[in-house]
């Protein structure tokens, strides 16, 4: 089980002001994870052609800068441990 639907929700939503006007929510994401050296493959979901071309620009985009990241991580340690961690 992981995090519940409304908290999950609240955390996407206030991950929303950290994305760029240039990109959508999932090239942020994708952007997000592509950043990280230890990724070597991410495979998105895809419900129609156009999102398949929305996921192959975001690897065109320049990395996220430290204060977007930091804006996830801020994200991440305010609204989702509670519902995760104890699993550890």
């Amino acid at each position: 089980m992981g995090v519940p639907l409304e908290p999950g929700v609240a955390a996407v939503e206030e991950l929303r002001r950290a994305v760029p006007e240039e990109l959508t929510l999932a090239q942020f994401v994708l952007r997000w994870i592509l950043d990280f050296d230890t990724v070597s493959t991410v495979i998105p979901g895809s419900a129609a052609p156009d999102h398949i071309a929305e996921n192959v620009a975001a690897d065109r985009v320049d990395p996220l800068s430290h204060q977007r990241h930091g804006a996830v991580r801020d994200v991440y340690e305010e609204r989702i441990p509670p519902h995760v961690h104890q699993r550890w």
